[in-house]
């Protein structure tokens, strides 16, 4: 089910041709897009109660509409669309970049509004995803996207994971590591959901039972210098992480089992 119009009244009398003319202004450029599935990777779905201004026109959303239109090829920008036709207003994805519209107050190709991107990984994947809120010259501003990643453009922000300097967006992923008696099982391994040769850097740190005590993973205590404790490492589907026998972690300081130690810690991995 499409979008439907919301009819302006005909202008009359003098003061009320004053009023329309005040709120047609107001809702000039007028966002009031909701989205769910902003974060993770399912597709995004245009929300009830939805409402946008596009090219003169203000539509609303009654119920829940999907944004049809297939992707183009995986790691792709795409973006989201509002189709005026008539009375009605659908929802797509194009590959096809906007302008900026001054007059009109808003993302534009033509009379089709955008509303924001993503990009398109492949099966079923829908990441980066944010929705346009004001004007910003390419990546001159602060872009907040649903997964919570923040990108900084010409670099106005520069010291947190997800923030960008170099026109690359750096993002973060945590991975928790769960139950791990380390003493016994010297390794775990983790779906990461990346694509292949994404991450740029990756640590973890790790509790010690019973639970008063973080170490970084790849730091090596003096007092148990017997080579290096562990690493990480990554193959196109999972991450590794293991410690090394007669390591650090090789012992009854690490040996706590779900009841002691729910969680061993945390794997922070920083992606492109």
């Amino acid at each position: 089910m499409a979008g439907s119009i919301v009819t302006m009244p005909t202008n009359g009398a003098a003061v009320w041709s004053s009023f329309v003319t005040i709120v047609e202004k107001t809702l000039r450029g007028y966002m009031g897009i909701s989205l769910s599935n902003m974060a993770g990777s399912a597709a995004p779905v245009v929300q009830d109660g939805s409402v946008i201004e596009v090219n003169g026109s203000v539509y609303q959303f009654t119920t829940a509409e999907t944004i049809t239109g297939w992707p183009s090829a995986a790691g792709t920008t795409e973006y989201i669309v509002a189709i005026p036709s008539g009375s009605t207003i659908t929802i797509v994805y194009t590959a096809s970049a906007p302008t900026w519209s001054g007059t009109k107050n808003g993302w534009y190709d033509g009379t089709d509004r955008y509303i924001g991107e993503l990009t398109w990984g492949g099966s079923a994947s829908y990441t980066d995803k944010l929705i346009y809120r004001r004007y910003y010259d390419n990546d001159t501003g602060l872009k907040f996207y649903g997964d919570g990643e923040i990108d900084a453009g010409s670099g106005e922000v520069t010291a947190l994971g997800g923030i960008t300097t170099d026109n690359t967006k750096r993002k973060i992923k945590e991975i928790a590591l769960g139950e791990w008696n380390m003493d016994a099982t010297p390794s775990k391994s983790f779906a990461h959901g990346l694509t292949a040769g994404s991450w740029r850097t990756a640590k973890a740190m790790i509790m010690a039972d019973p639970g008063n005590e973080w170490i970084e993973h790849d730091a090596q205590p003096a007092a148990y210098a017997v080579g290096p404790n562990s690493y990480i490492y990554f193959d196109a589907t999972n991450v590794y992480i293991a410690r090394l026998t007669s390591s650090y972690f090789d012992g009854s300081n690490f040996d706590g089992t779900a009841s002691t130690v729910p969680n061993r810690g945390y794997i922070t991995i920083e992606y492109v």
